[in-house]
């Protein structure tokens, strides 16, 4: 379940504001079968979008009447496109944002101001509580409910409080209503992430190309490296065979030498 009360003031923890919250007991102990009570006489339904608001009808619970409840987005673009930027919330196929998943993130994240036209936000507490921690909308209320609400329990009327529980289901309603007031925001965070995709596969697809480069001139060496190695051996083995070879047989003796004409001496005969 999406808990908005989360974002309700910048400067409280979750903790503090839902324990705050809780507190409204102390002053109402059936504070939320009264959140029922109004369910049930008519409940909350929404009248009007504009950009950075929505504005609700909620029932009373004892009144054949309406109240005007107003949740007023604060940070709303901010949270669309830092939402936007993460390819977690995109369509399967990268296409672009899911606008589903990116509604739901934006109702759980955005900060929002309050307002209800409820006696009792004005007169027991929610409209000074609010404005304290700078989240209420319109007006701000400076007179303290030292009356009524002297502690300064809770932080919402029960019609406000209808409105935070019901908001969970309006991913549908935020997926339009970002549709219709924020697609600007939409298209420039994906073109942005499309850009930044498109430069990491660039820079993958050089280094890849520089380690093949690489690798073809760790190869290019090793032929070398060999090649060297055989022109080596082969002088070698010229070498060897150079060494090996025989050269010319000295005669024995000047007899056998001949004249110099090269007649060879007749052994026993006379030089005549």
């Amino acid at each position: 379940m999406i808990d908005l009360i989360n974002y309700i003031v910048d400067e409280a923890t979750y903790a503090d504001v839902k324990n705050k919250q809780r507190s409204v007991t102390s002053l109402f102990p059936q504070f939320y079968d009264r959140v029922k009570k109004v369910a049930g006489a008519g409940g909350v339904r929404v009248v009007d979008m504009k950009k950075g608001q929505w504005e609700f009808k909620v029932h009373s619970s004892d009144k054949p009447i309406w109240y005007q409840d107003i949740v007023h987005f604060i940070n709303i673009e901010d949270v669309i496109e830092r939402n936007v930027l993460d390819k977690r919330l995109w369509k399967k196929g990268g296409s672009g944002v899911d606008l589903r998943y990116l509604a739901g993130e934006v109702l759980e994240e955005v900060d929002v101001k309050l307002f209800c036209s409820c006696p009792a936000f004005q007169y027991w507490g929610p409209a000074y509580i609010l404005t304290k921690r700078n989240a209420k909308y319109t007006n701000p209320e400076d007179r303290r409910p030292r009356v009524r609400n002297p502690r300064e329990y809770g932080s919402m009327c029960k019609h406000m409080q209808l409105v935070f529980d019901v908001l969970p289901f309006y991913t549908g309603t935020m997926s339009k209503f970002i549709k219709d007031f924020y697609m600007d925001i939409v298209a420039k965070a994906e073109k942005e992430v499309l850009g930044r995709d498109a430069q990491i596969q660039r820079a993958a697809s050089d280094l890849a190309k520089r380690e093949e480069e690489e690798k073809g001139k760790e190869e290019e060496g090793t032929e070398e490296e060999v090649m060297g190695e055989e022109e080596k051996k082969k002088r070698e083995e010229e070498e060897k065979k150079k060494r090996r070879k025989p050269g010319l047989k000295r005669p024995e003796s000047e007899e056998d030498e001949g004249d110099e004409e090269g007649n060879k001496p007749q052994k026993g005969g006379d030089n005549a």
